[in-house]
């Protein structure tokens, strides 16, 4: 996505291979050539995190540290680098990752490593529609979500709704699940929660969920069915309007 002209430049290189990172799923010239990072292990995001930072780090503490990175090398290798640098324990480097996740992947990084810049140079690449849809999905749960909260808040038509998700997916910031879809990183859920969304904004969400709620007095109805899917986002958008309240 940094090319002015990635048709050009492919053009020139002829027969010869070439290495093309790249965030955007279109840019790769044949879907047969697209190979796609995918999360570690438990296991090799465990051993990457102790060999970086030097130590054996217990177990649990270890797993929940590449958990709340989203298993990704990148997060990982960063956070490992920064325990051994700055001599922090790995339960201390848990509690602030936990408590400000965006944050701690960034402290510490040269400039080009911080998640935080990266993040930032990613959605440069958005349209106003896509950024709009990635923050009102950062009120919903760590959890798949339908396209009907999106449309009610955002109030746009939902063919624009589904091109801006669209979007998402592309850069791979979000992934579809037959019909639900799902941010892809815990650290990315955190840096869209960061996005402002207006009072009137997050108001239709609660109004939707509100509603949502209502069915269980109809439990023969589809809407009670899914219930237990939006359990998570129930939770999240209750956070929001204590959140909120406090600081009215």
């Amino acid at each position: 996505e940094e090319a002015e002209n990635l048709s050009a430049l492919l053009d020139c290189c002829d027969s010869c291979g070439v290495l093309l990172t790249t965030q955007k799923r279109t840019d790769a010239p044949e879907k047969a050539w697209r190979r796609e990072v995918k999360p570690l292990q438990p296991t090799e995001a465990r051993m990457l995190l102790n060999a970086l930072q030097g130590e054996n780090i217990p177990l649990l503490t270890a797993n929940l540290i590449c958990q709340q990175l989203g298993w990704m090398p990148l997060s990982v290798r960063l956070a490992g680098q920064f325990l051994e640098g700055y001599a922090l324990t790995a339960t201390e480097y848990l509690e602030w990752l936990q408590t400000t996740p965006i944050e701690a992947a960034s402290r510490g990084h040269k400039k080009g490593e911080s998640i935080q810049i990266l993040l930032d140079k990613t959605i440069q690449h958005l349209s106003q529609q896509a950024q709009r849809i990635l923050g009102i999905a950062g009120q919903l749960g760590q959890a798949p979500f339908v396209l009907g909260p999106i449309i009610s808040a955002s109030d746009m038509e939902a063919i624009t709704v589904r091109a801006a998700i669209g979007e998402l997916v592309n850069f791979g910031l979000a992934i579809r699940k037959e019909h639900h879809y799902a941010i892809t990183h815990p650290l990315l859920h955190a840096y869209a929660r960061q996005f402002p969304v207006d009072t009137t904004t997050f108001a239709k969400l609660v109004t939707y969920y509100n509603s949502l709620a209502q069915s269980q007095a109809q439990p023969e109805t589809a809407e009670y069915l899914r219930l237990d899917d939006e359990y998570v986002h129930f939770i999240e958008i209750l956070k929001g309007v204590e959140k909120r309240n406090d600081m009215a």
